[in-house]
């Protein structure tokens, strides 16, 4: 019985008996290259828990953009970030399935996981054996259940990530992953923002904020996630037009700010 995006992708975890997990959303497309090269890669490098990959974007089935992580999911600009800072260790892979030396990057990446969805879910590849440790995605979460799922998994393993595009992500008016919907009204579209606003607020409490020891290592990272989510999802309920919360909301905001603290 259809359950949510993550109950189905635990469905298809659950049932796996391969070595490695990896997912496929309906709409998108593997290349031909991307398992071959992503499997071949972990198993020459065991300290890493889980390998991601460029991918490449299209819209309505036509190619637009081949390393669509650098422009439509621009992270790394919007932060101001280059992979050099996120990652300790970079070197070049070679593997029989690619023609030409793989750039690739390994670290510990769980506090930038928390600052922004560094990791594209779609493109993971791991051991299935990490289940064991991370457990399965949240079927609470209506929303962001991938990106949850990721920070887990980076706050037990080390990442690597390969700057080579394996995955066509295909965007489309009716795909699942769109929080604002046509067909539905503004407000009805605000409350959905807000929704997953507050799930995002969850995923850092919960990692970032209750666990002392993360806490205690990030403290300032986690303290101005929560004033920046605190102050978002505010922002929408003062368009919302309920002024209660959105000043519940800023009030948390300012006690999580550390600059304004200072």
């Amino acid at each position: 019985d259809h359950g949510g995006t993550a109950h189905a992708r635990n469905t298809g975890m659950k049932a796996a008996t391969g070595e490695y997990i990896a997912f496929l959303d309906s709409d998108d497309r593997y290349l031909p290259f991307k398992l071959e090269t992503q499997v071949a890669f972990i198993e020459s490098h065991p300290e890493v828990g889980m390998v991601y990959t460029e991918f490449s974007g299209s819209y309505n089935d036509e190619h637009i953009e081949e390393y669509h992580l650098q422009t439509y999911h621009n992270v790394y600009k919007r932060n101001g970030w280059t992979y050099e800072d996120l990652f300790s260790i970079t070197g070049e892979f070679k593997c029989e399935a690619v023609d030409k030396p793989i750039t690739y990057y390994i670290g510990d990446i769980f506090k930038y996981n928390l600052i922004d969805t560094v990791v594209p879910s779609n493109t993971i590849l791991f051991p299935r054996k990490n289940l064991e440790i991370v457990g399965y995605q949240n079927e609470n979460y209506p929303l962001a259940q991938d990106y949850e799922f990721v920070v887990r998994m980076c706050k037990h393993f080390q990442v690597a990530f390969l700057n080579i595009p394996t995955y066509i992500l295909l965007h489309h008016t009716e795909q699942s992953s769109r929080f604002n919907k046509k067909d539905k009204s503004w407000e009805e579209n605000l409350l959905t923002e807000i929704e997953a606003g507050k799930i995002l607020l969850n995923i850092v409490l919960d990692w970032g904020y209750k666990d002392k020891q993360s806490y205690s290592k990030y403290q300032e990272v986690v303290d101005s996630r929560l004033a920046e989510v605190f102050r978002l999802i505010g922002v929408r309920w003062l368009a919302y037009n309920d002024k209660r919360k959105a000043r519940e909301c800023f009030q948390n905001s300012y006690s999580f700010d550390p600059v304004k603290r200072s």
